[in-house]
């Protein structure tokens, strides 16, 4: 059973495993993707089994709001993107102006309590309900990693002030899901639902 969880750490990383902050280079360039979204995490290439030696940054959409129709897959106003390993860029379009940047780190005790990036082979629903996967799971994806508001920095947290202004996904939690290839590496990650 995979089981790896993350936390905001009290000092910051311009590779692997990190929060907010500039994007990874290879987000930025030519691409308008930055002009949509704003960054939120990168999963470092070692943290998840299914990773192939990739990175996953996710992205949150510019405009994103907890309303119907930006909660549940296959239209949730979240974005998730495979890449090669990539530093964090120069580009300043799609900080999120509500976040620090920090890396984010593995605990290995106390894994139980809440985190703010959880990589299973289920995910820890808020209210237990599993009916929220159905449609993600109707097209072949099966849960890979969730991030949880819940696990950012609050009180007496190392890594201090950290929110600034209100939580990415309304104080709840987003779960996603993948397609696998024969090796067992993703091939697409995409956001299943919100849960609060």
């Amino acid at each position: 059973m995979v089981l790896v969880a993350l936390d905001v750490a009290a000092h910051d990383t311009p590779t692997g495993s990190r929060v907010g902050g500039r994007a990874p280079e290879c987000l930025g360039g030519g691409s308008d993707l930055l002009d949509r979204y704003d960054y939120l995490l990168t999963l470092g290439a070692d943290a998840a089994p299914w990773s192939g030696g990739r990175e996953v940054s996710v992205l949150l959409r510019k405009g994103f709001t907890i309303a119907d129709n930006d909660v549940e897959y296959p239209g949730i106003g979240v974005e998730a993107v495979l890449h090669p390993p990539s530093p964090r860029g120069q580009d300043v379009r799609g900080v999120h102006s509500g976040l620090g940047s920090a890396a984010l780190v593995e605990v290995r005790d106390g894994v139980e309590a809440v985190v703010f990036v959880r990589i299973a082979d289920t995910p820890a629903l808020i209210q237990g309900d599993p009916s929220y996967a159905a449609a993600v799971e109707a097209d072949g994806y099966r849960f890979l990693f969730q991030i949880d508001d819940d696990g950012l920095p609050h009180g007496d947290h190392p890594a201090g002030e950290f929110l600034f202004g209100d939580y990415p996904f309304g104080y709840g939690a987003v779960y996603f899901y993948g397609a696998l290839d024969e090796h067992g590496h993703a091939v697409t990650v995409v956001p299943g639902f919100l849960d609060f």
